[in-house]
Formats: C-alpha cells, structure tokens, sequence
C-alpha cells in the first residue's frame, strides 16, 4: 500500500472488519503543523491519522472529537466506508479523506472547526457526502474533489464559513 506511512491510531483492514466508536475524544500526537516555516518541509508524527479505513472495512463513528492528526483525522481507502454522526474535527491537515474506487465517507450534522488546512477531501475515485455539516475558517479550502471519478457532495444545511486574513496580509497592502 503507497499509504503505509499513515499510520493510524485505528487501522480497520478488511471485508467483514468492523468498527464503532461513540463518545470518545482523540488527541493527535503529530507535530503542530503550524508553526513550520513556508519553505521547510512538514514532519509528521508516527501516528498522523486517527482511524483508517481500507480494503472494504465498515467505520460508524458518533459523537467523537478528533484534535491535531497531522494528516487526517479519519480516511477510508480501497472499498472502505466511513459514517460519521455528531464529531467536531479540529488541527488536521484533512478532517476526513476519502481515497479509492468505492471508498466513501459519509458526514452527518460534522463540525470542521479551524485549524483544518483543508475539511474535507476525495481523491483517487473516492466519494464524499456532507449532510448538515459546519466548515468553519479552513486554512486552504473547505472542500476538495481531486482525480477522475472523485465525487463530493453537499447538501443545503452544509454551511461554510471563510477564514479571516488580516488586512496587512493581503496582497494590496504588501510593501
């Protein structure tokens, strides 16, 4: 698998592999990603994603919180499905990442608060569906679809909320 470095605090492999969490809260140990300078590379901690889901195995998660994953905070590959109820996703690079023919994750009343880089991505063929989600100041984009046959989708409670960037910052008031 090209993903091996994922790591994964939960690693769910397999047709018939299951897993549900429910009022739990996980806490990343990956190095804070903020605070590397734009031109120096990022260094992921050994375990960079909290649950990942691959070759066909089913996730439910409800009501967790999921902080400062470097890379994700959930991701489904390969035929995984991931359904999440109820969590808050906080200081990630991805929230939750979908990845791979037939992978999906399905998000449901989820809240991506900042600190993200980016909320949500599907990548490789991999499907994404926000209902009644909150994005709130993602650092690069709320969303992201990328590569043929990716799919995501939103529905009209799906809210988002840009992020603020200080006026000295703009390109206009640079000297």
């Amino acid at each position: 698998d090209e993903d091996n470095e994922d790591g994964g605090v939960f690693w769910v492999e397999g047709a018939g592999s299951q897993l549900t969490l429910r009022n739990l809260a996980f806490s990343g140990v990956s190095d804070d990603w903020e605070d590397v300078e734009e031109d120096e590379p990022v260094e992921l901690g050994g375990h960079d994603t909290g649950i990942y889901a691959t070759q066909a195995a089913r996730v439910t998660i409800e009501n967790c919180w999921f902080s400062n994953f470097g890379r994700m905070g959930i991701r489904a590959r390969h035929g995984a499905r991931i359904e999440a109820t109820d969590c808050t996703f906080n200081r990630h690079y991805f929230g939750a990442a979908s990845g791979g023919p037939g992978s999906s994750v399905v998000l449901r009343n989820v809240d991506f608060q900042g600190a993200n880089m980016y909320a949500a991505i599907a990548d490789d063929g991999g499907r994404m569906d926000l209902k009644a989600c909150r994005i709130r100041g993602a650092r690069q984009a709320g969303l992201l679809a990328k590569d043929n046959g990716s799919r995501l989708r939103f529905d009209a409670l799906t809210q988002f909320v840009s992020q603020q960037v200080p006026r000295e910052d703009l390109p206009a008031n640079a000297r």
